[in-house]
């Protein structure tokens, strides 16, 4: 019986208006993964700072002209753990990513930080129009996963495109 009112549940949603299906899986998001922490965002402001202590970028950010092009999208957890993902421009060099790596490794270590990601990427192509801006396609080069006891590679090169709204 519960699994046909999932059934009927999901077919009803998915047969519904775009912002009716915002909301319905806004809520399982939470539900599943809850809400960054005032800790977990610390961690990832954290993140980024060593990266930019680690590595001098040659530029700030297209997108945020005032920082280094080192970005995160914050972690939570709940049922499930999402775990902290930043992004890094410009660094395409493969042995200057091993070497942010472990020293993220050993900053991890020292403070203590839950594990997260680290994706780098070619370059942020960031794409101007009038008052705005959006993201054109970009090259994942790389992403890993960082932890106390120690680093290893979850994916590898990608073409990311970006919804044009």
């Amino acid at each position: 019986m519960g699994f046909l009112v999932i059934l009927v549940t999901c077919v009803v949603v998915l047969a519904a208006s775009d912002s009716l299906r915002f909301v319905v899986f806004s809520i399982a998001d939470y539900v599943v993964y809850g809400f960054p922490s005032e800790r977990d965002r610390a961690e990832a402001n954290a993140v980024i700072d060593e990266v930019s202590t680690v590595h001098q970028f040659a530029h700030n950010a297209l997108s945020q002209p005032a920082g280094a092009p080192v970005f995160a999208e914050v972690g939570s957890k709940m049922i499930l753990t999402r775990p902290t993902e930043v992004t890094v421009y410009d660094v395409q060099d493969r042995a200057e990513q091993d070497r942010i790596a472990d020293a993220l490794k050993h900053f991890s270590l020292e403070k203590k930080l839950k594990p997260f990601r680290v994706c780098f990427y070619d370059h942020e192509n960031w794409q101007v129009n009038g008052n705005s801006g959006q993201r054109g396609p970009e090259t994942r080069l790389r992403c890993i996963g960082v932890a106390s006891d120690g680093v290893r590679d979850v994916a590898g090169q990608k073409v990311i495109t970006y919804a044009v709204p």
